[in-house]
């Protein structure tokens, strides 16, 4: 994402550079042809300066907060050292927090799991059981991510502009949702992708340029998690790119009323459990069971829907559910 916004940034100024150039030498050309004075000499000591910005610069933006690259950025005047290391140690915190989720809740439930011992009820509450934290996880991902690392990366570097998110958890709608939770990455998406589009295809498709603008934004979110899991599980695309579209289409886009606010909430919650339930489902069933398939279509095909209980060794998925889901 830095490397095209530096590439698009800059290459206006490279063409331009080039239109400009050219046409200063076949001026030159003619003016040296008429006065038989010595061509290569003049040519090389009128050449103007080069488009590119310095590699000091492009330095700074591999490393800077942003995707939006600038020749130069609002800097502060010096370095709180003791606020870097306080939002290192929070990154950290929530890092260890996050993991102790994922070791209480993903692994004693899902990791003998098979799909013959998985009944409607087991699923439902699996996923309601997974709500909180999955909520939780949402929470240490934005504090330590969007907050700490970010902050901690700006001052270190006294980038000035620290408006990293917004108010998203007052959202009504998902719209809003999408635009306040991550503002590096909306700017971005917003600059490079929406405006270009809304160019291209005019006013009246701009729920065309919309509807591009998310299904690039869950494509990349996808790509990102089947390369760290090492498998293809649409989960995540599913929700973003169509129930969240569907959402945005029903949902009113501008409204104060809190009532969209807590169906914001409600479906975050649910939508997380339901993330984190399925994720961890697959995860396992791909340690304990048999491929399915063999070849690379192994990497797309969830081998949770094949796995049986005589194909491993360990206790079912019912054995393992917390004892106060079977009270509900």
């Amino acid at each position: 994402m830095k490397s095209h916004a530096f590439v698009r940034e800059n290459a206006p100024h490279a063409i331009l550079y080039g239109q400009i150039y050219s046409q200063r030498i076949k001026v030159e050309d003619m003016v040296q042809n008429k006065m038989n004075d010595s061509p290569n000499e003049q040519k090389t000591s009128k050449i103007p300066h080069t488009p590119c910005p310095e590699f000091s610069k492009f330095l700074y933006f591999l490393f800077a907060p942003t995707l939006i690259y600038r020749d130069s950025y609002p800097r502060t005047s010096s370095v709180r050292w003791q606020y870097v290391i306080s939002q290192l140690l929070q990154f950290a915190t929530t890092s260890l927090f996050a993991y102790y989720l994922f070791y209480r809740f993903c692994l004693p439930v899902f990791r003998h799991f098979n799909s013959e011992h998985v009944t409607l009820k087991i699923f439902v509450l699996s996923i309601l059981n997974c709500t909180l934290p999955g909520a939780l996880l949402l929470f240490c991902t934005f504090y330590g991510f969007l907050h700490c690392w970010l902050n901690a990366f700006a001052e270190m570097l006294r980038f000035a502009d620290r408006q990293f998110y917004s108010d998203w958890w007052t959202a009504t709608s998902w719209s809003s949702y999408y635009r306040t939770w991550n503002i590096v990455v909306h700017d971005w998406l917003y600059t490079y992708v929406y405006r270009d589009c809304h160019k291209l295809l005019g006013v009246k498709y701009r729920l065309v340029s919309m509807y591009a603008v998310i299904f690039l934004s869950a494509c990349v979110h996808e790509y990102i998690i089947s390369l760290a899991f090492g498998y293809f599980y649409p989960i995540l695309f599913i929700q973003f790119a169509i129930l969240g579209f569907i959402s945005m289409l029903i949902l009113p886009q501008r409204t104060q009323n809190n009532a969209f606010n807590v169906f914001i909430w409600a479906s975050l919650f649910v939508g997380l459990g339901m993330q984190m339930c399925l994720y961890s489902i697959e995860w396992y069933a791909r340690q304990n069971c048999p491929r399915s398939v063999n070849g690379a279509l192994d990497y797309f095909i969830p081998r949770s829907l094949f796995c049986r209980e005589s194909d491993i060794i360990q206790p079912s998925i019912s054995n393992n559910i917390p004892k106060f889901l079977y009270d509900l």
